[in-house]
């Protein structure tokens, strides 16, 4: 089968090695959607704020104690064809609207 590829019918889609992870105990474990990362919590705060005014979904944050970083996230899910589906409904939602046009494509993090 090709990499990237379910190699049988009904298989769960391999998940492509360039999808970033973290390990981290603090956090639920699963599939988040990023919409940011940020230094301290306000930032991440304001800008999930933000997008909500303008009607972009966003759950909310948590923090990756290793590196002492903010997760701003559009949504988590439990498992990879889930995440890759909510991706891109949300970026093409995004896409529609003007004023989220300037606003990154979220990303999938798997946390560990």
């Amino acid at each position: 089968a090709t990499v990237g590829q379910a190699s049988q019918a009904g298989q769960t889609e391999q998940i492509p090695d360039n999808v970033r992870r973290i390990t981290a105990t603090n956090v639920k474990k699963g599939f988040y959607l990023i919409l940011g990362v940020y230094s301290n919590k306000q930032n991440a705060d304001k800008y999930i704020f933000g997008l909500r005014q303008k009607g972009m979904r966003a759950e909310g944050s948590f923090l990756y104690p290793a590196k002492n970083l903010h997760y701003a996230y559009a949504a988590y899910v439990t498992d990879y064809e889930t995440a890759l589906k909510k991706q891109r409904e949300i970026n093409s939602a995004k896409s529609q609207n003007p004023e989220l046009q300037k606003v990154k494509d979220v990303w999938i993090l798997i946390v560990e």
